[in-house]
């Protein structure tokens, strides 16, 4: 009998104690406030994004912790619930809010403020990329977590952001991008800021349609159920204790808007109390689907991790993962080595019976860096254990320019596009020429692999389709003209900016052709083909400010019928040149004058046929850049979150008037004097 009624008194205060904590009668562990704006800091987050205008230099904040606790602001102590102003540069500004408990414990919450850009100049700068994505300020690097949400019909684009959250440190975050059609792209700022483990370096998305993770609710509508995954990296600021560089899970229950970080990060650790395993670099996750009908859901998560040997481990819910190996070249020794890996199955020539996987990677190699990718296939062993068998040794990039680096591919779409960041180091800041940004995104393209008559592999790259959306008005237009050395310019009547150049050519017998764009006086940038070398070479050299690795050279066979195919697309300072439909391209900056807006067509030492040439103007995407952004319904995060904490404290009353009540009839029960016989 005794020990009936201690069990139950025990069980009180288990729910008062929950109650207290979870429920309406314990008070927020540390409540935070912003003087003048209105923001919700939910209690559950650790991390909150705030936008404030530019006019706003500066900002009030307090907060509030338990009792018996200290609270440190930006790593100063302050009293409980007093204003602290900290001034804000343009740009993102980090306030660090920690509590420490008696024994020294500490709990941090982070608030990253963003002081907008000047709305009269941003995205109205002299050389800011009109239809290529770039960030609004700092510098953006590889992209990350390309993926498309099926339930939103929305394109999300994660990328690496350098953010001076401590003075003089850079560190990085995720930032987020979205677009309904990879050309017009949405800012949502940052999604995923450094924490305790470190910075977030990159990694890759995914869409958990299974919910093999058992992270989402049902109410996460299948083609939203998105999972990030990613390196934190320890090297300047956070935790080493389980490796400088490790992996870590972050989920979203709003489309992609707000994200939750695992409670289980790391998730793959490298190493324990300081000792590393991978000390050659292991970061970098590509996560990808691998269906096989001998799982549970028809599939099994794969991962490859790189910045030193590309790894591959598997997982059946995304959180507990198992190492399968290193990935190897033909001779089955060499180990792989890359940074920011991908993996993924191409038919051959379109033939989908003949399917090869494809790895793909990018080497520094001291600054004369490039993207490389290796044809072979994914083998599943006797153990299940996965591994790549490379048929070729390594294959260089098409891509002529070796600033372009970290091509990543969609996860979740039914065409092989990719994306590349194009690396830029050119900062201008003038009264008449704020340049404070650096890094540009490619546009994107379509992969294919073919072969070419010897039979070997070769991964081609095309623009997608919806970058013609981007057109404005057709500019020129000719077809079947033959053009000599002694003919005139058939562009000296045009002027422009932005433009989008379609050329098919026959070479004839002439010995090079091409085109001077963004001319005026001295300033060129010359785009030539050189017949018998059958180079195609892109010139910078007089291209105006800025500009280093002034020429790149191209090998281009011509077609059949002696042709050749030309695609440039020039933007405020970015040029793009693609050859007979993705076999070469150059994806690179360029700064020319205000007045450089002629273009020239030349041949030399001979004549060629036109076939076709097209110039189309083209528009920018950023004139809507203001408009909120609205994902699809159901719920945001703090909704669903508020919702789960309503269930859990509507069901932990209800036990508590029935504990309660059982408790008070044995209480009665004792007070009459007359025993309970359990038995019965």
């Amino acid at each position: 009998m005794k020990r009936v009624f201690v069990t139950l008194i025990v069980l009180m205060f288990v729910l008062i104690h929950i109650i207290y904590v979870f429920g309406d009668g314990g008070s927020p562990f540390m409540k935070i406030e912003i003087v003048g704006i209105d923001y919700e800091f939910a209690d559950k987050q650790s991390e909150y994004f705030v936008n404030v205008d530019n006019k706003t230099s500066s900002i009030a904040i307090k907060a509030k912790v338990k009792e018996g606790f200290k609270l440190y602001i930006n790593n100063e102590e302050v009293e409980n619930d007093s204003e602290i102003n900290i001034d804000l540069n343009v740009g993102y500004n980090l306030v660090l809010l920690t509590a420490k408990s008696p024994e020294g414990d500490k709990i941090n919450k982070r608030v990253a403020v963003r002081r907008m850009q000047d709305e009269n100049i941003l995205y109205k700068e002299k050389y800011r990329p009109q239809f290529h994505n770039s960030t609004q300020i700092n510098l953006m690097n590889d992209p990350n977590g390309l993926v498309y949400n099926d339930y939103t019909k929305e394109y999300h684009l994660f990328y690496q952001q350098d953010n001076a959250f401590e003075k003089g440190v850079e560190t990085k975050s995720w930032a987020h991008a979205v677009s309904k059609d990879l050309v017009h792209w949405k800012d949502l700022g940052l999604a995923i800021m450094p924490d305790d483990l470190g910075e977030i370096f990159s990694g890759s998305c995914v869409i958990d349609r299974y919910n093999t993770s058992g992270l989402f609710p049902d109410d996460v509508p299948e083609g939203s159920r998105m999972v990030a995954l990613y390196t934190s990296y320890a090297g300047r600021i956070g935790d080493s204790y389980y490796g400088i560089e490790k992996q870590g899970l972050a989920y979203s229950l709003d489309h992609g808007v707000t994200w939750i970080k695992c409670d289980k990060n790391p998730i793959i650790k490298n190493g324990e109390n300081h000792r590393q395993v991978f000390t050659t670099g292991f970061r970098d996750p590509k996560v990808i689907w691998y269906e096989d009908s001998s799982y549970e859901n028809n599939g099994i998560w794969i991962m490859v991790v790189a910045g030193g040997q590309a790894r591959i481990y598997t997982s059946t819910d995304l959180v507990n993962w198992t190492y399968n190996g290193v990935c190897t070249y033909s001779n089955g020794r060499r180990p792989i080595e890359a940074e920011c890996p991908d993996l993924f199955p191409m038919a051959v020539n379109g033939d989908e019976n003949n399917v090869k996987w494809v790895f793909c990677g990018s080497d520094f190699n001291g600054g004369d860096s490039s993207i490389f990718y290796i044809v072979g296939d994914l083998i599943k062993d006797d153990e299940g254990n996965f591994k790549f068998v490379a048929e070729t040794e390594k294959s260089a990039s098409i891509n002529a320019n070796n600033e372009v680096y970290a091509a990543q591919t969609f996860f979740n779409t039914d065409r092989r596009i990719s994306i590349s960041w194009m690396r830029d180091w050119v900062y201008f800041n003038e009264e008449d020429n704020i340049k404070n940004w650096l890094g540009t995104h490619t546009l994107p393209v379509e992969l294919k692999l073919v072969t070419d008559s010897e039979g070997n592999y070769r991964l081609i790259y095309t623009l997608v389709e919806e970058v013609e959306l981007l057109r404005d008005k057709l500019l020129f237009s000719i077809e079947d003209k033959k053009v000599g050395s002694e003919d005139g310019n058939l562009l000296r009547a045009l002027n422009a900016k932005l433009y989008d150049i379609e050329l098919v050519v026959d070479i004839g017998t002439a010995q090079e052709f091409g085109f001077d764009l963004r001319s005026k006086d001295s300033e060129k940038t010359t785009v030539k083909y050189v017949v018998m070398d059958n180079k195609l070479i892109l010139d910078r050299s007089k291209s105006g400010r800025g500009v280093s690795n002034p020429v790149y050279t191209m090998d281009v066979e011509p077609m059949e019928g002696n042709l050749v195919k030309l695609r440039i697309l020039v933007d405020s300072s970015i040029i793009d040149v693609y050859a007979n439909d993705g076999v070469a391209m150059c994806n690179t900056q360029i700064y020319p004058g205000d007045e450089s807006t002629d273009m020239n067509f030349f041949v030399s030492g001979g004549e060629v046929t036109i076939k076709s040439m097209k110039i189309y103007g083209m528009k920018s995407i950023w004139e809507n850049w203001q408009e909120p952004y609205v994902p699809g319904q159901p719920d945001t995060q703090d909704e669903v979150v508020e919702k789960r904490s309503n269930v859990f404290k509507y069901v932990t009353y209800s036990l508590g008037v029935v504990l309660l009540a059982v408790l008070g009839v044995f209480i009665g029960v004792m007070a009459s004097g007359k025993k309970i016989d359990c038995k019965k």
